[in-house]
């Protein structure tokens, strides 16, 4: 969710989490890490501080034991969080059973490092790993365009276009085990639309849409609240969907969309998507996945609008928005973000005068930089991230 990110400089190496019960090991794994000259941002011995770690920490690899607490919750835990931020797994286990390898490949890991292992052996799993999720990021980058002139749409009968849509589809979750038959039916059937800035593309209550891709620019969700103001609840980049779980049930929508800058969105037969989650039961768990991630950021910014300060809802709603389009594309040391303090607001549920004062604060500390109109530049993670907390 042109992108919401400058880059200023280019990844060297990714940052890890490590989950591991037996402390010893995992202080040795940590130094290890450190001598290869890796960044260890946090270490969990428990399943569910990995996956709050994983949220507050934002790292790009989280190095997972299977055996937690005597039992598999490692599995569990790896899914949630790949499931919930996207992080790539590695697993790094003394079990090398069946029955364990097969449960595990349920969440479709990036590695599986058996104990004990060499630094090489090590190296070599992280480095595949981050090569090819750089990879993945770069093509998913490589697709973005210049969109043309409002009200231009483009149907996808040409076969340039055919191409584009299906190999960008490939790049996606949950489309990236279709099968060739079903990727061109899907990108067949796909419309590429072209929308000017502020432009509506779903309305709210909408019952017949057809779920959408962001192919460039940037899309707002936004929600009606009682004086007819649209809030900002949401916002979608490059790469990432929207309404997936319309293929299943039929719903009117509960937010519209409206794009922010001029934006490509490529809108997925409804139907098609139907008939390729009869073939093919995954594509439903994957659809399903979107949505019950989409609850959980719901239930998490509940609970934050009604227990934490509203120093401590800015901070979280920019460090999450940093990690979730930041450090994930560039890794530099400032994550210029293309948003209002008006959205910031919104997002944050407080009122546009309270941004405005606790954003200045943060200017005053070195924190952010707001010179730049519609603008918000990230300066200093690390403080931010310890912001307003108690």
């Amino acid at each position: 969710m042109p992108s919401s990110v400058v880059n200023t400089k280019p990844i060297t190496r990714p940052k890890l989490l490590i989950v591991e019960d037996e402390s010893i090991i995992a202080l040795d794994l940590q130094m290890r890490l450190g001598d290869m000259g890796y960044e260890v941002v946090s270490v969990a011995s428990d399943p569910d501080s990995a996956v709050r770690l994983a949220q507050e920490k934002g790292p790009d690899i989280v190095l997972m034991d299977i055996a937690l607490e005597e039992r598999t919750d490692g599995i569990a835990a790896a899914q949630v969080i790949k499931e919930r931020y996207g992080l790539s797994i590695i697993f790094v286990t003394s079990h090398s059973d069946i029955s364990t390898i097969e449960h595990a490949k349920i969440i479709e890991p990036e590695g599986y490092i058996l104990k004990p292992f060499s630094d090489g052996a090590l190296r070599a799993a992280l480095e595949v790993c981050w090569y090819r999720r750089l990879r993945q990021i770069d093509q998913i980058a490589n697709f973005q365009v210049s969109p043309p002139q409002r009200g231009e749409q483009l149907e996808a009968g040409a076969a340039s276009l055919d191409f584009d849509t299906k190999e960008f589809l490939r790049l996606l979750a949950p489309f990236t085990e279709l099968s060739e038959a079903s990727l061109d039916m899907l990108a067949q059937t796909s419309k590429k639309q072209i929308f000017a800035a502020r432009e509506i593309i779903y309305l709210e209550e909408q019952d017949d849409a057809d779920p959408l891709v962001i192919y460039a620019g940037r899309v707002a969700l936004g929600k009606s609240s009682e004086d007819g103001k649209e809030l900002t609840v949401d916002l979608l980049l490059p790469g990432e969907s929207f309404g997936l779980s319309f293929a299943l049930d039929r719903f009117p929508l509960k937010v519209s969309a409206r794009a922010q800058v001029n934006s490509v969105a490529i809108f997925l037969a409804r139907r098609v998507l139907r008939e390729l989650i009869e073939k093919d039961p995954k594509i439903e768990r994957s659809l399903r996945k979107e949505l019950e991630v989409r609850l959980q950021a719901a239930h998490e910014l509940a609970r934050t609008m009604a227990y934490d300060r509203v120093e401590r809802r800015i901070a979280d709603t920019l460090f999450k928005l940093t990690q979730r389009y930041g450090p994930a594309l560039s890794g530099q040391d400032e994550v210029l973000l293309e948003l209002t303090r008006q959205e910031l607001a919104n997002l944050s549920g407080i009122t546009i005068e309270t941004a405005i004062r606790i954003t200045k604060d943060m200017e005053a500390s070195g924190i952010l930089d707001l010179k730049k109109r519609g603008r918000i530049a990230v300066k200093d993670l690390e403080a931010l991230q310890k912001y307003g907390a108690p």
